[in-house]
């Protein structure tokens, strides 16, 4: 559907396990993506630059979010939330997408971050790590251009912190279940 102006909505059916790289590339007028359960991987500019996307219902199931999976879908609201069954989140994956608010959770199941996975989220308030180990981090600019006020909170048991901007971190105390 690469670059297809047609697409509105999109119900991906039960049963696909990946969405494609360039999948729905420049499809400037889908204002929603809904995805069964089944989808494990969204490929690298799969949803790139979708600028009405407002609405997008990730798999449960998601393991890899792709490069500049949904880079530019500045039309975005709300909350990000992150399934627990994600590993990895490519580079520039939701750069530009600075209609999201309010917090953002990396699950414990992330173990790595690609550079500017998170650049220009703009709105974000809050960015919460609760995994003891640090997940990799792709580059120095995967958290840039936040909101001024906005905080990244990371477990104090972390061995560096070199990624996250000084002026952003709060370092957490560790918890055992």
């Amino acid at each position: 559907f690469y670059g297809y102006e047609g697409l509105r909505s999109v119900s991906v059916a039960d049963g696909v396990e990946e969405i494609a790289d360039f999948a729905f590339y420049q499809c400037k007028k889908i204002t929603k993506i809904t995805m069964p359960d089944s989808v494990v991987s969204m490929g690298n500019h799969s949803c790139f630059s979708c600028s009405a996307l407002t609405e997008i219902q990730l798999s449960e199931s998601l393991k890899s979010i792709g490069n500049s999976a949904f880079m530019y879908c500045s039309s975005f609201t709300g909350n990000l939330t992150i399934g627990n069954s994600v590993t990895s989140i490519g580079y520039s994956a939701f750069n530009g997408c600075s209609g999201f608010t309010g917090e953002l959770i990396i699950p414990n199941s992330v173990t790595s971050i690609g550079d500017g996975a998170f650049y220009a989220c703009s709105e974000l308030t809050d960015v919460f790590f609760y995994k003891e180990t640090s997940p990799l981090f792709g580059g120095d600019h995967v958290f840039a251009s936040l909101n001024k006020n906005a905080k990244i909170y990371a477990p104090v048991i972390w061995e560096s912190f070199k990624i996250i901007p000084p002026d952003k971190l709060v370092k957490m105390p560790t918890w055992t279940s």
